[in-house]
């Protein structure tokens, strides 16, 4: 019988309560910042941490305790949406889901806990910052050290029926599971993908815990067998790519003509990093001014124009949030505009999540757009403007249809507003370039950007 035992929302702060308590300070689970730029573009859930609270859930409501588990993360866990935990009696099974879509399993053995609660932990100096591990470094480990990082007496605050009823010592060594992963082995490209734990019988404190690693590279796979005094796991994890590096403004001057972009002032809404990165080093190296417009990203937009600076050239960089009204913070004092404005570009999920999305993408691709150009348009200020659209339209994804849908739509207000004298609209359906929007852990291939982006300029 499946029933709901407990809901709750995870919030940056519980996060960073978790990240204390296991040391896995990993940037995907507490920097917004930084977790923008990875597959999901936003934080998500220590998968560990969500494990714990589903057991906490289960001793809670069931006096429910298990010797065994094998858990699969099988889809990210978003900070700020209601997680529903829910009890199978008869598959002796837990699940995660967000308005009934299955985010993880966890089956278990149920069975009595010798828990040794006062067993002595030793504590050792929490990173602050994750390993960068290549994939061979990473099968270069066997019998490491297990060490638990981090301030445990968190448990007290974030597990309180777990911690009476297994203990201390496997609530410190299941946390530290999400340690090894998200900031050793492989560290700051990691995702956690699944979990078993045997509860071992008796606590030994002359155990030496340690951990060894396995790996298929083809899969960017990692099997981890961690042995602690109180438990025995097999972790699986994914070795992430890395966010996406663009060329460096010296590496793409040569290929510029000295001055053809002189008397170029480009407005690039979403010029802080990804495609619109790259247009505004090729208008910099062509003797034009890019404006460099950024939401969070100030410091790389500060880094990029400090590149196009120290190299003779000249860049401005301002603070823009596509919004409703941001008609108002525009001065109007460019001739060129390229809106690379963009939220995280993410499949299907559930009914909700998918509304939220499909509105957030009508707002970016199709209204504030539109509102700017209008503004344009109605203060005669000529000028020639660049729109990307995407081939995900020419062989549509159903994953992906919210997406696709704004783009078309976008490409028809496009049309629209090329029928003014005053506006110059380019729309473009760009192949898959290598950015951060086209991360997957399957390897693809892509066209180079910087190749496809010159000539669009220069049809500017």
């Amino acid at each position: 019988m499946l029933e709901i035992i407990a809901k709750r929302k995870f919030s940056l702060n519980d996060q960073l309560d978790f990240s204390i308590f296991c040391g896995d300070k990993n940037p995907i689970h507490v920097d917004k910042i930084v977790a923008r730029r990875t597959l999901n573009g936003q934080c998500i859930v220590h998968g560990v941490h969500a494990l714990l609270w589903a057991l906490d859930c289960l001793a809670k409501a069931k006096d429910i305790t298990a010797i065994k588990l094998k858990t699969k993360f099988i889809k990210p866990i978003f900070l700020d949406e209601e997680i529903s935990c829910f009890w199978d009696s008869q598959k002796k099974q837990l699940s995660l889901q967000a308005d009934g879509v299955l985010l993880a399993s966890i089956s278990i053995t149920i069975g009595l806990i010798n828990s040794n609660t006062e067993s002595q932990i030793e504590i050792y100096p929490a990173r602050e910052k994750p390993l960068e591990l290549t994939f061979a470094e990473c099968l270069d480990i066997t019998g490491h050290p297990f060490k638990i990082l981090g301030d445990i007496t968190l448990a007290y605050k974030l597990f309180p029926n777990f911690l009476s009823a297994y203990g201390m010592v496997i609530a410190a060594e299941i946390g530290g599971t999400s340690q090894i992963v998200g900031m050793e082995c492989p560290g700051l490209h990691s995702l956690f993908a699944s979990l078993k734990i045997d509860l071992n019988d008796k606590i030994s404190s002359n155990f030496e815990s340690n951990y060894e690693v396995q790996g298929e590279e083809r899969f960017s796979l990692l099997n981890i067998t961690i042995k602690g005094s109180a438990i025995t796991a097999e972790v699986e994890a994914f070795y992430r790519p890395a966010p996406t590096i663009n060329q460096p403004l010296s590496e793409i001057a040569p290929r510029i003509t000295k001055g053809e972009f002189t008397g170029v002032r480009a407005l690039i809404i979403g010029g802080s990093r990804g495609l619109g990165e790259l247009v505004a080093k090729i208008i910099a190296a062509g003797g034009g001014i890019p404006i460099i417009t950024y939401n969070v990203g100030k410091i790389e937009a500060e880094k990029l124009a400090e590149e196009i600076v120290q190299s003779g050239r000249k860049c401005e960089i301002m603070q823009l949030t596509v919004e409703r009204d941001i008609a108002p913070s525009l001065d109007f004092s460019f001739n060129q505009l390229y809106y690379f404005a963009t939220p995280k570009i993410l499949g299907k999920r559930s009914k909700d999540f998918d509304k939220t999305t499909l509105n957030q993408y009508q707002e970016i691709y199709v209204d504030v757009f539109n509102l700017i150009c209008r503004k344009l348009i109605d203060q005669n200020h000529q000028c020639s403007v660049f729109y990307p659209s995407t081939i995900f339209i020419d062989s549509p994804s159903p994953e992906f249809e919210d997406y696709v849908k704004a783009k078309i739509e976008g490409e028809k207000l496009c049309e629209t507003l090329n029928q003014s004298e005053i506006l110059k609209v380019i729309s473009v359906r760009l192949p898959r370039l290598a950015t951060d929007q086209n991360q997957s852990m399957f390897k693809m291939k892509f066209e180079n950007a910087t190749d496809v982006l010159i000539p669009l300029i220069r049809q500017m």
